[in-house]
């Protein structure tokens, strides 16, 4: 995270991670950053004993949307490894974090989800991940919805399988609380993205630039492709854009 343009997008996403749809091509660090980090934060920020005053008191709850399950677990467990083995983080954050959570932690596990020390008792643990197509929950409610490969190459080869996961997505809305926040990372292929209504709610957010600089020439024949892309699509024109490109 040292190199200066993903640096820039970890402030563009921490100034303003709610309400966009982060389309970045792939090795951008796109769930890192939004998936894997920001929640990371927002937890440590959200609980303890003294959390920061933004949250006005609620210790956030959050869940990882993707295609399937098995793909959102995989976030799931990117957070598990982190909050488990990063000692830093547990001396720093000692009222938040368990030391041992495999044994102290009332939950910690992919299928139930992971638990911070919390003093509020909802139903949720502190990050869950579900599928969206395949494996939505019920009578939960969250804090923070977060969307993450809920869109595949598979999933929208045709107009049904497009409006399977339109309906999907926008039955989730439902597992959030009276106004929760929501987060959206896919790789960019804009002529793939669903056009309807509710999928113009979020504002979209690219980032084209390679941060590999060893991947340099891949990076430059990926932005024109995903640039010529974007002015093919006659669907964006009705959408305001804030273009990242470095």
């Amino acid at each position: 995270m040292e190199h200066p343009w993903l640096y820039a997008r970890c402030q563009q996403i921490e100034a303003n991670p709610d309400g966009h749809l982060d389309l970045w091509a792939r090795y951008h660090y796109k769930s890192t950053i939004q998936t894997f980090a920001k929640t990371i934060q927002d937890i440590l920020s959200s609980h303890g004993t003294d959390p920061d005053p933004k949250w006005n008191g609620v210790e956030q709850t959050f869940c990882i949307f993707s295609h399937t399950r098995p793909i959102a677990k995989a976030f799931l467990r990117q957070i598990r490894d982190e909050l488990s083995s990063n000692l830093r983080l547990q001396e720093l954050f000692p009222d938040v974090l368990y030391a041992q959570p495999e044994k102290n932690s009332p939950r910690w596990s992919e299928d139930s989800g992971l638990l911070v020390k919390r003093q509020s008792t909802p139903r949720e643990a502190t990050v869950e991940a579900w599928g969206l197509v395949d494996g939505q929950p019920t009578s939960k409610h969250f804090n923070v919805l977060i969307y993450d490969d809920i869109v595949t190459p598979a999933s929208v080869t045709n107009a049904d399988q497009v409006y399977k996961t339109t309906q999907a997505w926008e039955l989730s809305f439902a597992l959030g609380d009276s106004n929760p926040k929501q987060r959206m990372a896919a790789r960019a292929m804009p002529l793939r993205i669903p056009t309807t209504t509710s999928w113009s709610a979020a504002l979209p957010r690219l980032a084209f630039s390679q941060p590999r600089m060893t991947a340099h020439s891949r990076a430059i024949q990926c932005c024109s492709r995903q640039k010529r892309s974007a002015r093919r699509s006659k669907s964006w024109g009705r959408i305001p854009f804030r273009v990242r490109c470095s």
